[in-house]
Formats: C-alpha cells, structure tokens, sequence
C-alpha cells in the first residue's frame, strides 16, 4: 500500500471545496421524522447532535418552560463495557479479555438568547488504567443562523463522523470508529480536537442547506498525541475551513469537506525533522433515509518536512447499515496508505498500512440501551526493531453494551 495511489485518493482530492461541522438542519429534521416513527431511543443521539450546533438549548428551555433570556440545563450520561477476543494477540496481552469501556458525562446549558455552553468529561479504561479527559469544553455566541462564534476545546472537521456523534458509544451504530476517525489518543494518525476559536454559519436556500466552518488553533505539538489544549509550542496557528451542502430534493443527505494548513514545532530529537508543514484534505457524503444509513469519508495528508522529505498519507472508510425493526445488521470496509518513514508518525508507528473489514449486528434494548456484535479481520504493517516491515493478518471478535440516561 505504502504511498501508493489508491482508488480513494481522487475523492481525497475534492474536499477542498466542500466540508460541514456541524449537523444541517434538514439533514436534522429528516433524521428526526425517522427516528419517531422507529424507536425514542435514538432520540439521545440527535439530543446530542444538536447540541453541538446550539439547538439543543432552545429544546431544553422550551420544555422548562424558560424564558428565552433565562439559563437552562440539560445532560446526559454515556457509557459503554465489553469483551473482546483476537487472534492472534495483540501486544504480548492474552487473547480474550472483559474491557471496561468509557463513562461519558456530557452536558449543554443555554446562557440567555445568544449565548450557549457545552462541557464533556470522559473517564476511560486502557488495560489497568482508568483516565479522566476533557474531551470538549466551549462558549458559544449565535447572532443568527448564518453566524455563530465559538471558542473553547471542540472537535476539527477532519472527521464528519465525530463532528456527529462525539464520544458517547450510544450514539454510533459500530463498536469501533473507522482509523480514518480515531482520536489522538487510540491510534488515530489525523488531529481530532483543537484549542481555540471557530466561526460558522449556514443558510437556507431553494436548493438546499449550505454551511460554512472556519477554525484557527493552537495546532498539533511535537508529536501526534500533543493537542496542545493550553498552550502553543510554536507561534503558527493552524487552520482549518470546511463547507457543506445538504440538496433540498433529497431528503436526508449531505456532501462536503475541509481543508487544513498547520506547522508543527521543531524538535531536534527526532532525527532529521526541523519542523513540519501539514496540509490535509477531506470529503465526505452521508445519508440515512429509511431504513438505509450510510456514511463515507476520504482524507489525505502530505507532510512536507523541512529538510526535504514530503510524505503522502490516505485514509478511507465506507460504511453502510441496514435497519429491520430494533435490529441493524452493518458492515464497513477501513483503508490506511500511509507512506513510510515520516518522522512525525514514524515513533508511534502510525506511518503503517490498514485494511480491514468489519460485519456487526447491533440490537436495541429498549429506548436507553443496545447491544452490539462485531467481527473484523485486517491486515495490519507492523514494524520490528531492526525496521523491517511485516503484514499481520489479525481476526477480532468483539461484544459491547452501551447505555445512555
């Protein structure tokens, strides 16, 4: 695979001119009259999806009966737990194991007319550990549909799938996100969350919803995990511009992308690298219309070291779900082609080529609670110490419930 062309590169290609952050109120409206006519449960999920474009709050105060100038609050509580098996298995562990998943506290308060805010706190297990997080923390200030600011910790339009559904596992029909949508900190190779301050917009046509997202921020640090959430180890402020659009004549679909500019900070303890020029592109196209739910997304990433070296990186996921009463079977196709030996991903080994092909099934439980199945198998590059490379072909199995209150 390496730095090959692949078949999703030209789609990759396309996303400077379109992107969307935030869920398009059609797309909203349409996916609500769904989800009423199936089942309440998934109402959590467009709860949160709203919240992160501020409708939330309108909702909230309505039902308290609030004055629009008066503050309202309303939160949530997700969480997740499961078991896994692979063979074979991973990183020395053993092969099957009882995984404690994420407790995700999520909560939007309305400030006045304008004004919104919106906190998340994950606590998380990895192996023996369990971690506190701050996913997201934001202020936001909405003049009118077309114009809103917000500043705070949020997630980048790198991904449409998290500028969705966020951390709550809930809320995704898989188990797993694709790598394309990983956060930092789970072997994810793109940036996921930013430290600073976006501005956005959308408007309302004959045509369709069109939407616009511009963020500047503190960037990536010195290494892929770095967010730099409270300060900037470089004077350079990354920025990312997205834009979408949601045609009118079909109810249930959006299409767009973004594009992003960063430099990374010099560090002289990696080799030849004095600093990196990342700049990134990516496109997306979902619909969930009836039955049917479908996602796809595409990026690219070119590197540009400052020593010489440019490295070319793809990823690409196709995901799509079919609903049957309180049952959805899915599947999803997951592709990384990363070129090898770029200094900044090559410590972490996230410069190594991914496929993999995910079947699952997901029951609902209810209105507050799911059970998911899922079974994958990948080809996963891994890399020895003597840097030698090696495809490791690696079957997984894995169980998750997940609730929410």
């Amino acid at each position: 695979m390496g730095g090959e062309a692949t078949p999703f590169s030209a789609v990759a290609a396309a996303a400077s001119l379109f992107a969307c952050g935030l869920v398009l109120p059609q797309d909203d409206r349409a996916r609500l009259d769904g989800l009423e006519q199936r089942n309440r449960e998934l109402e959590a999920r467009l709860a949160a999806l709203e919240g992160a474009s501020g409708a939330l709050h309108d909702e909230a105060a309505s039902e308290e009966g609030s004055d629009a100038n008066e503050a309202a609050f309303f939160g949530q509580l997700f969480g997740n737990y499961g078991f896994g098996w692979s063979n074979p298995p991973r990183d020395g562990k053993g092969a099957s194991a009882f995984q404690f998943g994420t407790l995700d506290f999520f909560g939007t308060a309305r400030l006045g007319e304008h004004a919104s805010a919106l906190g998340e706190v994950l606590l998380e297990g990895s192996e023996d550990d369990v971690g506190i997080d701050a996913e997201r923390l934001w202020a936001q200030w909405q003049w009118s549909d077309a114009l809103y600011a917000k500043i705070g910790l949020e997630h980048l339009t790198t991904s449409r799938w998290n500028r969705l559904w966020h951390h709550g596992k809930y809320l995704e029909l898989t188990i797993e996100r694709p790598f394309l949508a990983r956060f930092e900190d789970d072997g994810g190779p793109l940036a996921q969350h930013y430290s600073g301050l976006e501005l956005g917009g959308r408007r309302l046509g004959a045509s369709g919803v069109l939407e616009w997202t511009a963020i500047v921020f503190n960037g990536r640090g010195r290494d892929p995990l770095d967010r730099q959430r409270g300060a900037d180890d470089n004077e350079a402020k990354a920025l990312d511009v997205a834009l979408g659009f949601a045609p009118a004549p079909i109810p249930g679909f959006s299409f767009g992308g973004s594009a992003r500019r960063d430099v990374f900070p010099g560090d002289s303890a990696v080799g030849r690298r004095l600093g990196e020029v990342e700049e990134s592109a990516a496109a997306y196209a979902q619909i969930e219309r009836g039955a049917l739910t479908a996602i796809t997304e595409a990026t690219t990433i070119v590197h540009h070291d400052r020593a010489g070296g440019v490295f070319h990186h793809r990823a690409a996921y196709l995901q799509a779900g079919w609903r049957f009463a309180a049952v959805t079977s899915y599947a999803r196709l997951d592709l990384l082609s990363m070129e090898h030996g770029d200094p900044f991903l090559v410590g972490s080994d996230l410069d190594l080529d991914v496929i993999e092909l995910t079947i699952g099934t997901r029951f609902e439980l209810g209105s507050n609670a799911a059970i998911k199945l899922e079974l994958r198998r990948g080809v996963f590059q891994e890399r020895f110490a003597s840097g030698a490379t090696e495809r490791q072909p690696v079957t997984t199995a894995a169980f998750q419930v997940a609730w929410h209150l």
